[in-house]
């Protein structure tokens, strides 16, 4: 009797063994690789926040009084729904807080940030209240002038 074969990589052709266990295709592929850019995800999104129409399920942000949270099932509920409500913020707005709904509502909460929630789109375009300015004390107030018959 033959004793049996035992490969090593001293005894044998490793090249030969693996071209001989693969597959090799006999056919043309029917891969259109002109329609790549096509099935590119990140292309789609781009595409879609270009031109598309926005999606109608988006609302504004909600401010209210939370104090019927009493338990820890509401509460974590609560912070669910805003998170969920954070994700379905444009991919785009949510990177500018590096994806962190924590940093998306401290943005509102810091001084100064008003126009960049602006540019984002994230604050109505309301214009700033302007005071009607009044005379210094110091000044000099001069009367209307009067007309002439």
């Amino acid at each position: 009797m033959k004793p049996p074969f035992i490969r090593s990589p001293y005894n044998y052709d490793t090249a030969k063994a693996s071209d001989e266990a693969a597959y090799t295709e006999t056919m043309p592929s029917l891969t259109v690789q002109s329609q790549t850019i096509d099935t590119d995800i990140n292309e789609i999104m781009r595409r879609v926040g270009v031109g598309a129409p926005m999606p109608t399920n988006i609302r504004q942000p909600e401010y209210g009084d939370y104090t019927h949270i009493q338990d820890f099932r509401s509460a974590i509920e609560a912070v669910r729904g805003a998170e969920e409500n954070f994700m379905r913020l444009p991919a785009a707005t949510r990177a500018a807080f590096q994806n962190d709904p924590q940093l998306f509502l401290e943005a509102f909460y810091t001084p100064g940030n008003e126009q960049a929630l602006r540019d984002l789109g994230l604050l109505n375009m309301i214009q700033p209240k302007t005071t009607p300015e009044t005379p210094n004390a110091t000044s000099e107030t001069t009367a209307p002038p009067t007309e002439k018959k």
